[in-house]
């Protein structure tokens, strides 16, 4: 299998998940970002929570199909996109 890096987020990468064709990432920022692993693009970016004790997104879990994902920040929120 073939490895590959690319710069994710100016900022500490906390938490990731991933299916078969996508990965998305979660940032001390508090953003939430969806990439096209095939392409190496960025699909969608997300301001998904707001900073809490210099931590951000804390945990992430995509559905397998892309249909969905969630995210849960230090806010004490979780979202489901």
């Amino acid at each position: 299998a073939a490895s590959a890096s690319f710069f994710a987020h100016p900022d500490a990468v906390f938490c990731l998940d991933a299916s078969q064709s996508h990965i998305v990432t979660g940032c001390a920022d508090a953003s939430v970002r969806l990439w096209d692993l095939r392409q190496r693009a960025c699909l969608a970016d997300f301001v998904a929570h707001r900073k809490k004790w210099d931590e951000g997104v804390t945990a992430l879990a995509i559905h397998p199909t892309i249909s969905m994902f969630a995210s849960a920040g230090a806010d004490g929120i979780v979202k489901v996109f």
